[in-house]
Order: structure tokens, then sequence, then C-alpha cells
């Protein structure tokens, strides 16, 4: 009992230290961020009064000109505008003065008798209080009108306060919320460091753990290499094989591609005859026509063709798959989908896009290859080489910039890389130019 009051003491007494270092840690770390914000304060304003030393900019200058300059054209329209109203309203004063009709004259006459000077008496009186009343009653219209004034100047000055008193308000709302948001960055960044410090003890127990169950792990990775070093040798006997049959197909294809210089040799030569004797007959139009003829049924085929696309697809794991590598091109041009063994490949046309996208440029290539036989400037097999090898070109560079729609994170995770219709290298390249000649002959180009 009194060994286990220990423990606990101690744990007790190690907590407490780790809180202690923790609370330092924190109050440190408070501090630098209170150091930092304050020489960024000393910064910022170090570079205000450096601004302010400074002076104005060229730009500023120039900007304060033509404020200066606006303000006075401003003023100019405006006083002119006004001398245009003034004006206006003068002419429009004459010309009214000049349109009324001239008052009437009226003779005094002398009161012949005491009624009339007492009448016109009683009328002059009724007169000046009538003019009393009026003056009066303007005097009173003014005051009410002066009092409005002064009450609305009041109001307009009391919404003046008023917005003043919100935007100090405001000021005051944002940099408390200011303040806010730095303690809580501070403290975010307090605990980012406290929950890296626990993730690091905790992955130290993980690193022990690990070391326990290595033996065991060594062991299943031995026997994996053994049978990955026996399926190797396998795989190296069927290559060889493999190697065997590529060597004697690639001498099959030298002899043939030597027969077919041969015969090329020979048509040259009787070409050449023929152009001769067209020659010797003045016939330019005729031996044109002659050459673009040799263009006649050419054919270009340009896809997975050949050996190379007849050849078995191999994964990465080095096994070989009952199915070619035109095989695995169809699956992808058109899409294929199998839900009972989980299979989902999506469509990626990559020949028909290509070919959408190029196909105005071979057709003026093939253009310029017609062209150039009409002149005898190029050799029909070579122009058709040329056009074989750019529309090998056009398909590959679809593949390597990448047809939609991109992979998924299972297919990206299992082979390293997320570019669709790339794992092996195979399929792209596999793909070559097959040209038949009009003598039948058959050449790929790669």
């Amino acid at each position: 009992m009194e060994g286990g009051d220990d423990s606990e003491i101690e744990k007790a007494k190690a907590r407490a230290r780790k809180v202690k270092s923790m609370a330092d840690w924190r109050r440190r770390f408070s501090n630098q961020e209170r150091a930092r914000v304050a020489r960024q304060k000393a910064k910022t304003t170090q570079r205000a009064a450096e601004r302010q030393k400074r002076g104005p900019t060229q730009k500023q200058k120039a900007r304060l000109i033509l404020r200066k300059a606006g303000k006075i054209y401003r003023a100019a329209v405006n006083k002119a505008a006004r001398e245009r109203a003034r004006a206006k309203r003068a002419s429009d004063k004459a010309a009214k003065l000049a349109a009324a009709r001239p008052k009437r004259q009226y003779i005094k006459r002398r009161a012949r008798t005491p009624e009339q000077k007492a009448r016109k008496a009683e009328m002059r009186a009724k007169k000046k209080a009538r003019r009393q009343e009026t003056i009066l009653r303007r005097r009173e219209k003014r005051k009410a009108a002066t009092a409005i004034k002064r009450a609305r100047s009041n109001a307009r000055r009391l919404v003046r306060a008023q917005k003043r008193k919100a935007k100090t308000q405001a000021r005051r709302l944002g940099r408390l919320a200011a303040r806010k948001r730095q303690r809580a960055a501070v403290r975010a960044r307090v605990q980012k460091k406290a929950w890296k410090i626990r993730v690091r003890r905790a992955s130290k127990v993980q690193a022990k753990k690990r070391k326990k169950a290595a033996g065991m792990r060594r062991m299943r990775e031995y026997n994996k290499n053994v049978a990955k070093l026996a399926r190797i040798n396998r795989n190296n006997l069927k290559n060889q094989k493999s190697k065997a049959r590529a060597a004697a197909s690639r001498a099959a294809r030298k002899a043939a591609t030597e027969a077919s210089i041969k015969q090329q040799r020979a048509q040259a030569e009787a070409a050449k005859k023929v152009s001769e004797q067209i020659k010797n007959r003045k016939g330019i139009i005729a031996a044109a026509l002659a050459r673009i003829g040799t263009l006649m049924g050419a054919v270009i085929a340009v896809g997975l063709t050949g050996e190379p696309g007849a050849r078995k697809y191999k994964p990465r794991d080095g096994q070989t798959l009952d199915i070619s590598i035109a095989g695995i091109a169809y699956l992808n041009e058109f899409g294929f989908s199998d839900p009972e063994r989980g299979i989902n490949i999506p469509e990626r046309p990559f020949m028909r896009m290509t070919t959408a996208r190029e196909k105005g440029n071979w057709f003026k290539m093939a253009a310029d290859i017609a062209r150039k036989q009409y002149k005898g400037a190029e050799r029909v097999e070579r122009g058709l080489r040329r056009l074989g090898l750019k529309m090998v070109q056009n398909h590959k560079a679809t593949i390597r910039n990448g047809v939609p729609p991109p992979n998924a994170a299972y297919t990206i995770k299992k082979k390293g890389s997320s570019k669709p219709l790339v794992d092996t290298g195979q399929l792209i390249n596999s793909i070559r130019a097959e040209i038949v000649l009009p003598d039948g002959t058959q050449e790929l180009i790669a």
C-alpha cells in the first residue's frame, strides 16, 4: 500500500511538472507573438514616416495637378452657366416689362366737399391698416421659415453627430474584433504546438510498438521475396523466348524491307527511264500526271497495327494477361463495364479525338505530298512515311496531354500516377503507322 501511495504521489508530481512546463512554454510563446506584432507595427510606422518624409511621388503630384485643374475648370464652367442664367433672367424681365400694358394715369382732383375729404382720409387709414397687417403677416411668415430652417439644421447636425458616433463605435468594435482575432490566432498557434508535442510523444510510443512487430514483418517479407524471385525466374524464361521470337520477326522484316528497297530502286530506274522518254517527247504534263499516279492505291493505317499491337499485355507485376495491347486500346477507346466482376472502364476516345482535331492538317499534308509528286521534288515512299510519322506523333501527343475523364483515386494509388492511358508505356509505344504502297509492299513506322 505504501509503495502504491508513493507511485501515485510521483505521478501527481510529474503531472504538475508537465503542466508547469506547458504553462511556461505558452507564456514564452505568447511573449514571442506579442514581440512579433510590436516589431510589425514598428515597421509599418517606420515605412509611413519614410513615405511622409519622401513626399508625394511624380504620379501623385500629377494626380493632384489634374485634380486642381479639374476644380478650376468646373468653377469656370459653373460661373459661365450662372452668368448665362443671369443674362437670361434679365432679358426675360425686360421682355415682360416691354409686353406689359402701361398703367392708367389718374389725375389728382381736389376734394370739393368735406364729405369727400373725410371719405378719402378713411380710405387712406384703411389702406395703411392693410399695409401694416401685410407687414406683420410677412414678418410672422419669415419668423416661421427661420424657425423651420433652424430646426432642420439642428436635425442635420444631430444626424451628423449620430453618424460620427456610429462610425467611431464601429471603428472601436472593429479594433476589438481584430484584437480578439489576434488573441484567437495566438491561442490556436499555442494549441497547435501543444498538439504537435503530444503527437510526437505518441509517435515515439508507436515506434516502440513497431519495433516489436518488425521481426514478424521481416519474416513475411523474406517469404514474399523468395516467391518473387521464383516468379521472376519464370518470367525471365518467358522473356527470353519472346525475345527469340522477336529477333526472328525482325530478321524477316529486315529481309522484307531489303526486298522492298530493291523493288523500289527498280521502280525508280523504270520511272527514270519513263521520265527520260517523256522529256524526249516533250510531254511535261504527261510526266507530272504519271508521278501523281504513283499515289493511287497507297493506304496509310494508323493505330495498334502489326506485331507490336498483337502482343499480349503485361502489367507491372510481370504476369502476361490473355488480352492483346490492341484489345486494351479498344476497351479504353469505347469503354467497358462489367458490374459482376467490378470492372468499369470509362470511354477515353484518344484516336477519335486526334482524328477530329488533326484531320485538316493531315489533308493539307497529303495535298503538299501530291504537289511535290507533281513537281517531282519528292518520292512517294518518303512523302507517305512523313505523313504516317506525323499521324503517329499526333496520337501519342494526345495520350501524353491527357484524355478525359481523369483516373479514379484507387487507380492513381495502384499505378502511382494520375495520367490516364499511361501505366507501363506499352500502349503508347505500340502505336504504329502501316503504309501499303500501290505495288502491295507494306512498311511499319513507329
